[in-house]
């Protein structure tokens, strides 16, 4: 296969396709999870901006009312920073005392709105351990950008977005803006997102659409396998009676499967008529063949024996009767092997018992030509087909090889089961002069017969290998030609072995046969 036609079959192949929708499923949501976490994270730094600015100018304006914040008492900050509070901006100020024996520590004195003293202790312990309060505690100089999330116990989460310090006489003040988060506050700031509630709709939409597209997928493969069974069911076991229409699930296979079933019955119904029709004609011939016979011995019998021309008309009659015989009854074969192709024949045939039979018959032609035949035949031998079929396999393979096998000439026939491909192997080899390798590829060829004479040639009509390969296919094998090293042609002949072995003993028909182990002889 060159790289176009691969590239064509690729193009049309469905598990091709299937594996670019895979991949295009796979690769979709992973782009635009990537694309939109980063707008995200864009917008999430726009957004925090905004607030720490909005938290830097609150601070701003706070400065002279820290600078203060000594002479007032404790209780009125609060109220100082009540007015630019919101519903989604919370202000504490701390308080570090100057005097050492106050310990060095960052004291909680006022928040707006008013929060819980466990939300405050873990707010400081966060400030505390990011090394806020330390820098504060050094220098309490310059607005501190930040965006620390802190998770409160009692209330919504919320995100540091500044501390303000303010360096009096007295310590160090530090006003501390948070942003409160989550749907009292300000949505999703602060927050991963895949945590979004876009996200997890979105995601929970693509599983239900995954889970769809499997099951739609899986109910397609699971219909299409069950076709598949059918039709070996149908072609191995011969069982017409199981229907493709009851074997779906999916309502747009229904028709598909009618028209299965429909192709089924016809083809059966095809393949009836053909073997019907094939032996009607042929009795049809036989019996006005029969009838020209009849009417041609009283005309030989006025013939004058010194008629030489009279006689050999006589002869060519007869000749052309044989000629016409044979032609009929290969007409008769190739459309019992037609209707094998549209309907096989799955009956087990005794295989050694038909190829000792036919040897058996044999036997006297073989003498008649001078010759010898050898065999060796493994017992239980089964095939699943027709029996004449493979009757007229044998048949046809020792009538050729008796046709060219010299006087005193070897004609072996060997039939086993190859245990490797699981198939039955006639092979029938003769003593002749071979075929040449430019005619080899031909002999099973129909009307093609070549033989060492004309006159032997006139005889034959090149339909018996033809046959031969007719009828193996016909079973689902093949056959082949080559000559022997030793000279001589080896015809081999394959076809699938029954899954049933005979079970019934073997009548073996004559002591001249032997039954072997199946082994060819060597050349």
């Amino acid at each position: 296969m060159d790289a176009a036609t691969r590239l064509s079959w690729i193009a049309r192949s469905f598990s091709a396709r299937l594996l670019l929708v895979v991949a295009v499923f796979v690769s979709v949501p992973v782009i635009l999870y990537q694309y939109l976490n980063n707008e995200h994270d864009r917008r999430q730094e726009m957004l925090l901006s905004l607030v720490r600015e909005h938290g830097l100018a609150i601070g701003r304006a706070l400065e002279p009312v820290l600078a203060r914040a000594d002479e007032a008492p404790y209780y009125q900050l609060g109220r100082e920073l009540a007015p630019y509070a919101s519903d989604y901006l919370t202000l504490k100020l701390l308080y570090k005392p100057a005097a050492p024996e106050a310990g060095g520590g960052f004291f909680y004195v006022a928040s707006a709105p008013a929060v819980s003293s466990s939300d405050v202790a873990a707010e400081r312990a966060l400030l505390a351990s990011s090394g806020v309060l330390q820098r504060l505690g050094l220098s309490c100089d310059g607005n501190l950008p930040l965006a620390l999330r802190v998770d409160m116990p009692d209330s919504p989460s919320e995100m540091i977005t500044a501390v303000t310090p303010v360096h009096t006489q007295r310590g160090c003040w530090a006003l501390v803006l948070s942003s409160r988060l989550g749907p009292r506050g300000i949505e999703g700031l602060g927050e991963p997102f895949w945590t979004s509630g876009a996200v997890r709709f979105s995601a929970i939409i693509y599983v239900l659409s995954l889970l769809i597209i499997v099951g739609l997928v899986l109910s397609m493969a699971r219909n299409l396998r069950g076709f598949a069974a059918l039709a070996r069911l149908i072609r191995e076991e011969r069982r017409t009676s199981v229907k493709f229409a009851g074997n779906t699930t999916v309502p747009e296979l229904e028709q598909v499967a009618n028209d299965l079933d429909s192709m089924v019955q016809t083809l059966a119904s095809a393949a009836a008529v053909i073997r019907s029709n094939a032996e009607d004609v042929l009795h049809a011939f036989k019996n006005q063949i029969g009838v020209l016979r009849q009417w041609l011995e009283p005309i030989e019998r006025r013939i004058d024996p010194t008629d030489t021309r009279a006689m050999q008309a006589a002869a060519g009659v007869h000749v052309a009767l044989d000629r016409l015989m044979e032609l009929i009854q290969a007409a008769r074969q190739l459309d019992r092997n037609t209707a094998d192709m549209l309907d096989p024949p799955r009956d087990p045939v005794d295989v050694t018992r038909i190829c000792c039979e036919v040897v058996e018959r044999f036997h006297e032609v073989a003498r008649e030509h001078g010759c010898r035949i050898e065999s060796q035949i493994e017992e239980r031998l089964a095939a699943e087909g027709r029996a004449g079929a493979v009757e007229s396999i044998v048949e046809n393979l020792i009538d050729n090889a008796l046709g060219f096998s010299p006087e005193d000439g070897m004609v072996r026939v060997v039939a086993s089961h190859d245990r490797g491909s699981g198939r039955l192997v006639i092979s029938v080899e003769d003593d002749g002069p071979g075929v040449s390798e430019d005619r080899i590829a031909h002999i099973f060829d129909r009307y093609y017969s070549y033989r060492p004479s004309e006159a032997a040639d006139e005889l034959h009509f090149g339909l018996g290998l033809w046959l031969v390969r007719q009828n193996a296919r016909a079973m689902g094998g093949d056959a082949r030609a080559e000559n022997r090293e030793s000279g001589g042609l080896r015809v081999r002949v394959e076809i699938p072995h029954a899954r049933r072995a005979i079970a019934a003993p073997l009548a073996i028909p004559a002591p001249s046969t032997a039954i072997g182990t199946g082994l060819a002889p060597g050349d």
